[in-house]
């Protein structure tokens, strides 16, 4: 038989379910609020609309998390913080960036998860990013909060800038470019933009570690600027033009990869979220 305190506690429960259900205690006071540069509130809060007859105490969280990513899918995390009796704040956090770049004339960057993002945000010390696919001749349109790169190539066009960078400090990655039919990686380094072929899909820890054991034997390449590209995607080979050569080692990369290589120096004006050929 229950006990008096067990009525007790019972009523009380089902008292102030009662007082929620009659009060109706929704939420009524949004913030959507952001933790960096690269989100878009206003964009975030037209793709969730209005949030304020939604209970309190039953925030749909993962429909919200889905609906702001298909909006801006450079979003990586959204957080829900609650402000009793009516107070809801979603805080948003994007990928972050991983590259520069230049469309239309208009600056941005490149998330690690491979979004094109058009606004202003930090670039320095970026590097810049192409991405080169086939076409039928008319030019790839490029849009704000729209993937460019797979995650996944994204994060190896990434790991390939920063292995670089660690490996060879005074030199800089000015610009990587990913094509996507060859599936290759080409980096460029240094003031004079030498090229370094990679092939994408390959692990560069050995062609870094053949990179690095042939500028301990003859001096770093990008500081002498003793080649206009590299090929680094044969196992235990490097296969380089010398800059002495620009012209013929120039004519070579066009031939292979057309336009890409009529030359656009990194800086220049250049569809660079889009590029085709």
């Amino acid at each position: 038989m229950p006990s008096p305190l067990g009525h007790g506690l019972a009523a009380l429960a089902a008292g102030w379910a009662a007082a929620i259900r009659w009060t109706g205690i929704d939420v009524t006071d949004v913030v959507i609020a952001r933790a960096d540069p690269l989100v878009d509130v206003d964009l975030a809060t037209q793709s969730l609309g209005d949030l304020t007859d939604i209970s309190y105490f039953s925030v749909p969280e993962a429909a919200i998390s889905k609906a702001v990513r298909e909006a801006q899918p450079n979003v990586e995390d959204v957080s829900f913080d609650r402000a009793f009796p009516d107070g809801l704040t979603v805080t948003l956090r994007s990928h972050p960036a991983a590259f520069a770049v230049r469309e239309n004339d208009k600056e941005g960057v490149v998330t690690s998860n491979g979004v094109l993002v058009l606004r202003p945000a930090p670039r320095q010390g970026l590097p810049e990013l192409r991405v080169i696919r086939p076409t039928d001749g008319t030019r790839a349109q490029a849009f704000n909060y729209r993937r460019i790169l797979d995650p996944q190539d994204a994060q190896k066009a990434a790991g390939l800038a920063a292995a670089l960078a660690e490996r060879f400090p005074d030199a800089k990655v000015s610009r990587v470019s990913f094509f996507v039919m060859e599936r290759e990686l080409h980096a460029e380094m240094g003031t004079g933009r030498t090229v370094l072929l990679f092939d994408a899909d390959a692990d560069f820890g050995k062609p870094l570690q053949k990179l690095r054991f042939y500028a301990s034997k003859k001096g770093d390449p990008f500081a002498k600027n003793a080649w206009f590209y590299a090929d680094l995607r044969v196992p235990n080979k490097i296969f380089s033009c010398p800059a002495d050569k620009t012209r013929d080692c120039r004519k070579t990369l066009v031939g292979i990869y057309g336009h890409a290589y009529d030359y656009v120096a990194p800086g220049a004006k250049a569809g660079t979220g889009a590029t085709s050929r």
